[in-house]
């Protein structure tokens, strides 16, 4: 019976210990939120050497999908343009598996493909056009997957 009369008596002070963990994390003591500042991210010179840098904003809104494919450009884009060229046409076409495969057409009709998927190796790659980050750009090529394609 000693051990039972030992575990009864562990009890309270487990729960009462639980009670105190509750309250300061209630009180944000524990978490970090007391009203202190939190960490904030690294600057560039904290960051690893090879880790990616933050993607600046671009210096001009994205313009709408309006139309598949869309004319596109640099004027537009402002410091988002990840390519080149100065200009293009954006489309998204549907692959033989029914995949939305993002299609970027440069001036002289050379065609790239922006995201990959079965049907993409038959296109050119991006990287010969590219100059920046192209990830807000093929969000942009994305979402005019729904829109009509045009004849």
């Amino acid at each position: 019976m000693r051990q039972g009369s030992r575990a009864a008596s562990a009890a309270p002070a487990r729960a009462w210990l639980a009670g105190v963990f509750l309250a300061l994390g209630g009180l944000g003591l524990l978490s970090g939120c007391a009203g202190l500042p939190g960490p904030s991210a690294p600057s560039a010179s904290e960051r690893a050497p090879d880790a990616e840098p933050a993607e600046p904003e671009a210096s001009v809104a994205e313009p709408r999908p309006t139309a598949n494919p869309q004319s596109v450009s640099r004027a537009e884009f402002g410091s988002g343009w990840p390519f080149t060229v100065a200009e293009g046409t954006v489309s998204c076409e549907a692959t033989p598996g029914g995949d939305p495969l993002t299609v970027f057409a440069a001036p002289g009709g050379s065609r790239y493909a922006l995201n990959e998927v079965a049907g993409s190796e038959e296109l050119g790659d991006i990287r010969e056009v590219l100059d920046g980050r192209i990830r807000g750009f093929r969000a942009f090529a994305l979402s005019l997957c729904e829109l009509p394609a045009a004849p």
